[in-house]
């Protein structure tokens, strides 16, 4: 099952340009997700960069949880 907290998550850092913190997941987390980051083409595999589709789902996500 997708977690929606750890996509949050990984983009959060990446959208700040902090590539080498974690988010507090781990490597293995990291991991398991980043390919699954690449098949929703949230971000490219060269270096990791956000995508326009990704700043859609932060913002939606952070409203969603605002409402909570």
């Amino acid at each position: 099952m997708v977690n929606k907290y750890i996509i949050a998550a990984i983009l959060k850092v990446v959208l700040r340009g902090e590539g080498t913190k974690t988010a507090n997941l781990t490597l293995r987390q990291i991991r398991q997700y980043l390919p699954l980051l690449l098949e929703y083409d949230f971000i490219t595999e060269t270096i990791y960069k956000i995508t326009q589709k990704a700043i859609l789902f932060l913002n939606l996500y952070d409203q969603l949880n605002g409402m909570m």
